[in-house]
């Protein structure tokens, strides 16, 4: 249990640097093609953030896997499974759409920044890489949900730290609902809780 919640709360904490790097305030609450120059003149920036984002995914994956591993020599198969199938699925998308960031935002960004217009092409892309990050959230979500149910049948962790993540999952689709937009860290701050907690099992 204790690498399970080192490897939940290195990803936490990846998760909020990324989040949190303090130049890129103003990019995330824009829209192209704005966002793309402001992206231009802070590229150093954004691509930390992207590669924190991604080390941080990668690494909580392999939490909730080891975690799920847990669950399943305890008997919950049926929510462990689950689980890793909803981490996988959406850790991929989510993964697409950092990969998006990294290549074809930066170079739109670069080649405007040179004096060049925004691709017609370009704003259906970045929906859908939004619909990405979306897509990852709600999939980490029921994978939270699912895990949650699974510490509540083993009684690996406390029983506060399943029913808090299961609020926290409900307030993540109640996000999502009603603001149609999400952020990346959300599911990092649920597994970062259920890491803490296994850190001192």
């Amino acid at each position: 249990m204790r690498s399970v919640g080192i490897l939940l709360s290195i990803g936490l904490t990846l998760g909020l640097a990324a989040a949190w790097v303090p130049s890129l305030g103003p990019v995330w609450n824009e829209r192209p093609p704005t966002q793309l120059l402001l992206i231009a003149d802070r590229k150093g920036a954004w691509v930390t953030a992207t590669a924190l984002f991604a080390g941080g995914l990668v690494v909580a994956l392999f939490g909730v896997l080891a975690l799920c591993g847990l669950l399943q020599d305890s008997g919950a198969e049926t929510t462990a499974w689950l689980g890793i199938g909803a981490f996988v699925v959406g850790t991929t998308l989510w993964m697409v759409h950092l990969g998006y960031r990294m290549t074809v935002m930066t170079s739109v960004a670069a080649e405007m920044k040179a004096g060049a217009s925004m691709p017609d092409w370009f704003l259906l892309s970045w929906n859908l890489g939004n619909y990405l990050l979306v897509a990852y959230v709600a999939l980490a979500t029921v994978g939270l949900i699912a895990i949650a149910l699974g510490l509540l049948q083993t009684g690996l962790l406390p029983d506060w730290t399943a029913w808090t993540t299961i609020g926290l999952g409900a307030l993540f689709i109640a996000t999502l609902i009603i603001f149609r937009n999400t952020m990346p860290v959300l599911p990092h701050l649920a597994t970062g809780l259920i890491g803490v907690v296994a850190l001192f099992q």
